[in-house]
């Protein structure tokens, strides 16, 4: 498959400059891509083309992907991302989360985001229905809760897990769907994800005898529960930093739902008080599985320290970026 001639002028924006050192892909590496990809998709932008070229080995497979824009005088390279494993056929091309706010390519004309215009997405094999247009699982949750989810395999009793912040329920689903001795309480504080949440259970034919749904502003409706606390705490909060707005794409910031973005000034606003009030919530060996921005581990970490966890460990995502953390009671 070529694509593009070799005798073509190249304009390379600061942008894909910045990413090519952060990946070490060279302008060389980049132009074989273009001429012999493996893959094409649509772009996130309009007139905007996405390709890609397997790499690595057979092991440890990997795969570069860049994004440009073509016109009669020259082809303009937007981005460029190397993307760790073998991405999921027949779905948009697997897009960093930063670059997705870094580019903020929608200037002036706001696309919906191909996942509402579809009504749908999926998740770790499972179906995720999107019409109450709550916020759009995203490709770096995917990849922790995969392998959180592989740890829970190895568990023989009956795990009490809470998916807290549910949005779209995509995680306790994912658990639900692959750890069969598991019971998931999911807890959101809107409307329209809770609908959303009963929706997507039914999607995949889940056994109501398995869950139970709560609207709670974080703990508080679960406060009269009758047990002895959770094995298992999964929370992806908001925790985007207001003063970071502009580095969020127009199509997030037009469409998606901002409480489940934001949270306060440096983001931590919802983390903060999710890490005070959880311990009195987990068993005494009890497990907070935790997403945040790769920018906020240290303040992470010393709220940790203050709120007294016997242990804690932070975890890179796919895109070598400090994306969870296993927190221990």
């Amino acid at each position: 498959m070529k694509l593009i001639s070799r005798q073509e002028r190249f304009y390379w924006t600061k942008h894909v400059k910045n990413k090519m050192r952060y990946y070490r892909l060279s302008e060389n590496r980049l132009k074989r891509v273009l001429h012999s990809p493996d893959r094409k998709e649509l772009g996130i932008a309009p007139i905007t083309v996405a390709v890609m070229q397997k790499a690595g080995t057979k092991k440890h497979p990997t795969e570069i992907w860049l994004m440009y824009q073509k016109d009669k005088a020259k082809t303009k390279i937007i981005t460029a991302w190397r993307y760790p494993g073998i991405s999921p056929k027949r779905q948009p091309p697997p897009i960093p989360e930063d670059i997705l706010w870094q580019l903020n390519l929608n200037k002036g004309k706001v696309e919906i985001p191909e996942e509402y215009s579809k009504g749908k997405t999926s998740f770790l094999s499972c179906k995720i229905d999107l019409s109450k247009i709550v916020f759009i699982p995203r490709i770096e949750t995917e990849f922790w809760v995969k392998k959180a989810i592989e740890n829970l395999k190895k568990k023989q009793e009956k795990l009490n897990i809470l998916d807290i912040f549910a949005g779209s329920g995509c995680i306790g689903i994912a658990i639900l769907k692959n750890i069969k001795n598991s019971k998931v309480d999911f807890s959101e504080i809107d409307n329209k994800a809770i609908e959303q949440i009963k929706i997507n259970l039914k999607l995949n034919k889940i056994p109501k005898e398995n869950y139970e749904v709560y609207q709670s502003d974080l703990f508080e409706g679960l406060k009269a529960l009758h047990h002895d606390g959770y094995d298992y705490i999964f929370a992806n909060p908001p925790y985007v930093a207001e003063n970071r707005i502009k580095e969020v794409g127009d199509s997030a910031l037009a469409y998606e739902p901002k409480k489940s973005l934001f949270s306060g000034k440096k983001g931590l606003s919802h983390i903060r008080k999710f890490l005070k009030q959880a311990r009195g919530f987990l068993k005494e060996n009890g497990i907070i599985y935790l997403e945040f921005d790769p920018q906020q581990k240290k303040d992470i970490e010393k709220m940790l320290e203050k709120q007294e966890y016997s242990s804690f460990k932070f975890f890179k995502d796919q895109f070598k970026k400090y994306r969870f953390a296993r927190v221990k009671k």
